[in-house]
């Protein structure tokens, strides 16, 4: 026989999904990311990937952040902030599930054997009102106490006076959650009549509860009975199935009679136990229709009574998308404001108020929170050239490193770059502050600064040098002291100057490598001969020493020069628009790693000389066949070069007059 469950779910369970973690994949360097627009950036520091390529978002910015770090509310909130976050990562999180508040009975037993029936009453009532404050996980957990506590307040006043044996045997004796009937059922008969009810109640199935509610309207267990006939009315007429499937193949007419049934429940019993279990049940009807407005009005109502059960069900809607419009009303206690901030609008008086109440309550944790998450919006709300808060706060510091980090960036939107790099000298030297501090030189024009960051990576540094760093700031890292990017300044000003056909200028800069500048005089020799025998010499020469003359070729250096390629093409063209802070925009940027594969590529120089031999070739030339098979070999080296990450070559070749003039030579020598 089916049992009675008091606490069924009446919205979906509130689950954690782990995050997907990639499996692997090729191997590279976002080269561009120090050059990330700021709001990339924001959004990268507030959501960033894990070294599986998964995102999170960092924990000052989880919606239970402001309650776990308030005094006065950590003990409330721990069961749902453990529930919600413990199998993430970022936060140290375990696969084993840790033991959490549970309910018990003991002193309420206690109690009832003692006689006591005011403590039994308290006890009673602590259990249930302790199991209704729990996040609804727990509160499934705990189902079992919840029930035994709730009978009891339930049967209580319509009971007369009786002996501590009597209450005893009804209600402890089975030890369980549902007592079997007495061995001899005649014994009922002795029973008051409020535990005689009381025993069909416990017998009966969950589908017999509103026939029994009928068939006792003023039973004690009748608000109960209602409840359970509500439940079983909800999970009969919703249709399982997705979302958008539940809004579908439900009517109109289907929802306001859930709705109804539930305002009738609460309009009778409105001081009962679960009378906020019925007001959630209108919450997941609200849910269903996609009604945001009518569910968090309800939420803003229950709170902050219920606290961890109403932050499971916010947290649950903010999961699906379903955001507030606002924060509440407007004396809505400020840790929800916090809490809520990073999901409404920004608004510029809203702003300027909130900061000053998060200035008043400092040094409260969760102010310094709401100043936190303020500053990421004032990212945001400088877009189109609109200027900062006016409480935008008017001095560096640094209360955090996270709230330092976010003035910086605002600052850098905003294009007032002398206050961004006051704000960037106050960063911790890590990964994270140095990738902040290299942003802020380069947005100010100071490239050669950004090269002596410590903690930016050295790929960064060297896409800066060798790709997009202008000829003056090449050229005075080139003269300037001996250091780590010397040589790679003097190269790339080399190369540029091979690009101009001046491979004489580009050896005088790279006496300091010997070897090398032996290998760029040879190719300014064999350059010099433009007759077919110098072509096809300087073609043979180049092929030879791929990788010799300019900087050698690396498979994950290619890769993350074509990936952050392709990430320029992509970008819409508003975002490909330069912005103030922006060193180079997306077309500058794309052209110049375009002018470095081309420039850098002894293969490429080979394959031009190959199709200049072959266009002016006789095709009876006995060595046509060899030099063709040759040219084609260099062409096959550079585009399967990593040709499935890596397609710069492939689209750059396949129409070029070159690839044209060799396929001319192919038609007539094969």
């Amino acid at each position: 026989m089916k049992r009675f469950f008091l606490i069924a779910g009446l919205l979906a369970a509130l689950s954690v999904p782990r995050e997907p973690r990639a499996c692997g994949g090729p191997s590279y360097f976002p080269v561009g990311e120090v050059l990330s627009p700021v709001e990339a950036l924001l959004e990268q520091t507030l959501n960033p990937l894990y070294h599986f390529v998964d995102g999170y978002t960092i924990e000052a910015f989880l919606f239970l952040y402001p309650f776990h770090v308030d005094p006065a509310r950590q003990g409330q909130v721990e069961d749902l902030w453990r529930l919600s976050y413990e199998n993430r990562w970022d936060l140290d999180g375990t696969e084993s599930a840790p033991g959490y508040s549970g309910a018990s009975l003991e002193a309420f037993e206690a109690a009832l054997r003692r006689g006591d029936a005011s403590a039994t009453e308290a006890e009673a009532r602590r259990v249930v009102e302790q199991v209704l404050d729990m996040p609804l996980a727990l509160a499934n957990q705990n189902q079992k106490a919840f029930a035994r506590a709730l009978e009891y307040l339930d049967l209580k006043p319509s009971l007369p006076p009786l002996s501590a044996q009597t209450l005893e045997k009804y209600f402890l004796s089975a030890g369980g959650l549902w007592p079997p009937p007495p061995k001899r059922p005649w014994e009922m008969l002795s029973l008051p009549l409020a535990l005689q009810q009381g025993w069909i109640v416990r017998l009966a199935a969950r589908s017999d509860a509103a026939k029994l509610a009928e068939q006792f309207p003023q039973g004690p267990r009748a608000a109960t009975l209602r409840f359970i006939a509500l439940q079983e009315k909800f999970r009969g007429e919703i249709p399982n199935g997705w979302l958008e499937e539940i809004r579908k193949n439900t009517s109109p007419q289907t929802w306001r009679g859930l709705e109804g049934a539930a305002d009738s429940w609460l309009r009778e019993f409105p001081g009962h136990p679960l009378a906020d279990l019925v007001r959630l049940a209108r919450l997941r009807a609200h849910y269903y229709q996609g009604q945001a407005d009518k569910a968090w009005d309800l939420l803003f109502a229950l709170y902050p009574r219920r606290l961890a059960r109403v932050l499971g069900e916010m947290r649950f809607l903010l999961k699906q998308g379903l955001n507030p419009a606002r924060a509440g009303d407007a004396g809505q206690d400020p840790v929800l404001k916090t809490a809520l901030l990073p999901f409404l609008k920004p608004e510029p008086a809203a702003w300027d108020s909130d900061w000053r109440l998060a200035e008043r309550a400092l040094p409260a944790p969760w102010a310094l929170n709401l100043q936190e998450r303020l500053l990421s919006q004032a990212v945001a709300m400088t877009k189109d050239g609109r200027p900062l808060p006016a409480a935008f706060p008017a001095r560096a510091a640094a209360p955090s490193e996270l709230w330092a980090q976010l003035r910086l960036m605002a600052l850098l939107r905003a294009g007032r770059l002398d206050d961004a790099l006051a704000q960037a000298q106050l960063l911790k030297s890590d990964p994270a502050g140095d990738l902040l501090r290299a942003r802020t030189f380069l947005a100010r024009g100071e490239w050669a600064k950004a090269l002596a960051v410590a903690k930016l990576p050295d790929d960064a540094k060297r896409y800066l040098v060798r790709v997009l760093f202008d000829t003056p700031t090449l050229q005075g890292i080139c003269r300037g002291p001996a250091g780590p990017w010397r040589e790679e300044a003097c190269l790339a000003l080399a190369a540029r100057a091979a690009a101009r056909g001046d491979w004489n200028g580009g050896a005088a800069l790279l006496e300091g490598s010997p070897k090398r500048a032996q290998l760029w005089r040879e190719a300014a020799r064999l350059s010099a001969e433009t007759g077919p025998a110098g072509l096809l010499a300087f073609a043979r020469f180049m092929k030879a020493n791929s990788g010799k003359l300019f900087a050698p070729v690396r498979t994950e250096w290619y890769r993350s020069l074509n990936f952050r390629l392709s990430g320029l093409k992509d970008l819409p063209k508003p975002e490909a628009a330069k912005a103030r802070s922006d060193p180079w925009s997306a077309e500058e940027e794309s052209r110049a790693i375009r002018e470095y594969f081309t420039a850098n590529s002894e293969r490429f120089y080979a394959l031009k000389a190959y199709a200049a031999w072959l266009k002016g070739a006789d095709p009876k030339n006995r060595a046509a066949a060899g030099v063709l098979g040759e040219a084609d070999q260099t062409y096959n080296g550079l585009i399967n070069w990593d040709n499935w990450n890596s397609p710069f070559w492939q689209e750059y070749l396949e129409k070029s007059e070159w690839a044209l003039a060799i396929r001319e030579a192919g038609k007539k020598i094969r």
